[in-house]
């Protein structure tokens, strides 16, 4: 979600209001990205900022993101704009869906290990729900 916000400025806002942020494991790396969710920066103006935020290996992978498959159909400019954007929607939206199931799954786990808790069991049915209905 990272590379897709730095590459794609105009999926920011759709990316800041699915909340992804606050489900990311590593509450760093939220944090990067619901800052550079709030700028409408262009890539080449935040890769210093993003240098100081990121590990050389999390930049290596929105490298290897940003180069993505080579595309020899020559297509219409304003299709393939469109197109990948689209493409980039979707795995965005993909990314966001992975990011909450796995944390309802770190919950459940939490949750589980606080013993037969009544509330805790109520807390369990109420997220494995939340769940079903994604």
């Amino acid at each position: 979600l990272i590379a897709l916000a730095l590459l794609h400025p105009e999926l920011r806002n759709e990316i800041a209001q699915s909340g992804a942020g606050a489900n990311f494991e590593e509450i760093r790396l939220g944090g990067v990205l619901a800052d550079l969710c709030r700028t409408d920066e262009p890539y080449t103006a935040l890769e210093e900022w993003i240098a100081d935020r990121l590990t050389s290996d999390e930049q290596g992978r929105i490298s290897e993101f940003a180069v993505g498959p080579l595309n020899d159909e020559v297509v219409d400019e304003t299709q393939k704009v469109s197109s990948e954007l689209e493409k980039c929607r979707a795995i965005a939206n993909d990314y966001v869906v992975a990011l909450e199931r796995r944390r309802r799954a770190r919950e459940v786990g939490r949750l589980r290990g606080s013993g037969a808790d009544v509330s805790a069991a109520q807390a369990v049915i109420a997220l494995r729900r939340e769940g079903r209905g994604a």
